[in-house]
C-alpha cells in the first residue's frame, strides 16, 4: 500500500491562480493506494489530450512511443528483465483529471508519468511527480518544464530553441524584428521568451509586436499591421487552423515577399490550407520523417508504420520518452526514482535525429533542431531540411532547479 503525498506543492517559478486553485482541489480529492504492480513490473502512466484540441499529437506521441518500446525490448514488452505495462489516460486537457489520474497511477506503483502536451497540465502534474518521487517526462514546448524539480524531465525542445533555430540560421544583427501572435498562453510564452532570447544575445527588442484576439475571423487587419511594421525578419506564434488563414492574409498583403517568415512546421493535414504562402515560409522543426537519416529515425518510421500512427513531430518526442525509459530502467532499476534520475542526468545518447544530452543542471533536452522549407509534392506540398542545427546552437541558457 503506498502513500499519496498530498503536501504543499513546491515553489515555482510562475503558477497561475487559477491553476493553483485546480491542484489544490485535486490534492485534496481521494485516490486509490491499491499496489497492484508486482515488483518485477515497472509501470508507465501515459497521461495525455487524447480528445480535444491535442487529440493528433496525442496520436503522433503514441506511434512514436510504441515504436520506441518496440526497439528497448525488441518487441517483448520487457525491459533488463521487467515487464512493462503501460496505461493510456485521457485527460481532455483538464489539469484536475489529470492530476487525479496521476495520483491513482502512483497509488498502484507506478514510477512514471508521461506524455501530457498541454503546458497547463504540465505544470500542474511537476509538483505531484516532486511530492511523490516518481519520474515525470512531459512532452510540451514550455520553457517552464525546464528546471522545475529533480524529477522533472522533458522529451521536447522548449521555445527557447525553437526561436533560436531560425534566429541563429537567419542572423538577426542589424535586422528589424517583429512578433506576430495569438493573444493566448501560447502567444504570450512564446513572446516572452523571444524577448529573452533577443536580449541574452544583445539585440534589440522586437520592433512591433502585433497581437491577434482567439476567435478573430478577419485576418487582414492584422496582416496590414505587420505590413506596416516594415519587418526583416517575422516571428509567428500561432496555432491551430487560424495559423495558415494568418499566413495567407500576410502573403496577400506582399509581406512574405519581403520578409522572412519563420514558424512552427505544421501537420501534413494542414500543408494545403496555407496555399502559396506554404512555400514562402521557413520552418523550424523538432522532426520529420527522413530528415535526418539514422537508425533511430528508421526504427521510429517503421515502428509508427506498424502501429498505424502518422509520423510527425511529436512522434519524435513519443519515442525519445520510450529511450528514457529504457535508460531509467536499465541503469537505475526501475523501482528507486533517485537512482533512475541519476542514470537520466547527464545521459547522452543517440535520438532520431542524432545526438540528445539531458542537461544534468536543469533537464534540458539539447538535441540538433531542423530548419525546413515545404516545397511542392504533387497537389500538396512535403518538407526538405535545410539545415540541421547541433544541439549546442540551440541551447538554452540553464535554468536553476527550482527544487530538488
Amino acid at each position: 500500500m503506498r502513500l499519496i503525498r498530498t503536501a504543499a506543492a513546491p515553489p515555482r517559478r510562475a503558477v497561475a491562480a487559477g491553476s493553483a486553485a485546480a491542484l489544490a482541489a485535486a490534492l485534496a480529492a481521494g485516490c486509490s493506494t491499491d499496489a497492484s504492480l508486482a515488483d518485477d513490473v515497472v509501470g508507465v502512466g501515459v497521461i495525455q489530450e487524447a480528445t480535444g484540441t491535442y487529440a493528433n499529437y496525442a496520436k503522433q506521441f503514441n506511434g512514436g512511443f510504441k515504436a520506441g518500446l518496440d526497439l528497448a525490448g525488441g518487441g517483448t514488452g520487457v525491459i533488463a528483465g521487467r515487464k512493462v505495462k503501460v496505461t493510456y489516460l485521457d485527460s481532455g486537457g483538464n489539469a484536475a483529471k489529470a492530476i487525479s489520474q496521476a495520483k491513482d497511477l502512483i497509488g498502484k506503483g507506478y514510477k512514471f508519468i508521461v506524455g501530457p502536451v498541454d503546458s497547463g497540465v504540465a505544470q500542474q502534474l511537476a509538483p505531484l511527480a516532486w511530492q511523490n518521487k516518481v519520474v515525470f517526462i512531459p512532452d510540451g514546448s514550455t520553457d517552464e518544464s525546464t528546471g522545475a524539480n529533480r524529477y522533472t524531465f522533458r522529451a521536447s525542445m522548449q521555445t527557447w530553441q525553437q526561436i533560436a533555430t531560425t534566429a541563429e540560421y537567419l542572423g538577426l544583427a542589424g535586422k528589424r524584428v517583429v512578433l506576430l501572435g495569438q493573444d493566448s498562453a501560447f502567444g504570450q510564452t512564446y513572446g516572452a521568451s523571444l524577448k529573452t532570447y533577443l536580449a541574452k544575445k544583445g539585440l534589440p527588442p522586437a520592433a512591433a509586436e502585433v497581437a491577434v484576439p482567439m476567435g478573430a475571423q478577419d485576418f487582414t487587419p492584422f496582416a496590414v499591421k505587420v505590413k506596416n511594421a516594415r519587418p526583416d525578419v517575422l516571428f509567428v506564434a500561432f496555432a491551430g487552423t487560424a495559423k495558415a488563414r494568418m499566413f495567407r492574409a500576410l502573403d496577400e498583403q506582399g509581406v512574405l515577399d519581403k520578409a522572412a517568415a519563420t514558424a512552427e512546421l505544421p501537420l501534413a493535414a494542414e500543408y494545403t490550407a496555407f496555399g502559396d504562402s506554404a512555400g514562402k515560409i521557413l520552418y523550424y522543426a523538432r522532426h520529420f520523417a527522413g530528415a535526418v537519416d539514422t537508425p533511430e529515425d528508421r526504427a521510429l518510421s517503421a515502428g509508427a508504420r506498424k502501429h498505424g500512427a502518422p509520423n510527425e513531430q511529436i512522434s519524435s518526442n513519443g519515442f525519445t520518452t520510450a529511450q528514457m525509459i529504457q535508460r531509467a530502467v536499465t541503469e537505475g532499476g526501475g523501482r528507486d526514482a533517485d537512482k533512475m534520475v541519476k542514470a537520466l542526468e547527464g545521459w547522452r545518447f543517440q535520438g532520431p535525429k542524432g545526438p540528445f544530452e539531458i542537461r544534468s543542471a536543469d533537464h534540458a533536452m539539447l538535441q540538433p533542431m531542423l530548419v525546413a522549407r515545404l516545397v511542392k509534392d504533387g497537389a500538396s506540398w512535403k518538407p526538405k531540411l535545410v539545415k540541421a542545427l547541433d544541439p549546442a546552437d540551440t541551447a538554452p541558457p540553464p535554468a536553476p532547479m527550482a527544487v530538488k
